[in-house]
């Protein structure tokens, strides 16, 4: 027997129907502890800056790296304290 979710009206979702997805693996913030700070991140356009203009890495982003030395890819542009 189907354990019944939620049901309305003739719409009804049972427990097979459902399909967990986990994605606690690739969130991403909107906000990055270091590239937020910096004065080479662009401006509407997310996560990109003059170091990486194809993507910020995402260990970079996600303040794993703090870019403070050049790492491969970054054209030899690393963090520079912008204004807030």
């Amino acid at each position: 027997m189907s354990r019944l979710i939620w049901e309305e009206g003739q719409t009804t979702i049972t427990q097979e129907q459902i399909e967990v997805i986990d994605d606690t693996q690739i969130y991403e913030s909107i906000t990055s502890p270091v590239c937020s700070l910096c004065a080479n991140l662009h401006s509407g356009i997310l996560h990109t800056c003059a170091a990486f203009p194809d993507g910020i890495p995402t260990t970079i982003w996600n303040g794993k790296n703090k870019h403070r030395k050049p790492v491969a890819g970054d054209n030899g542009i690393i963090f520079t304290k912008g204004e807030v």
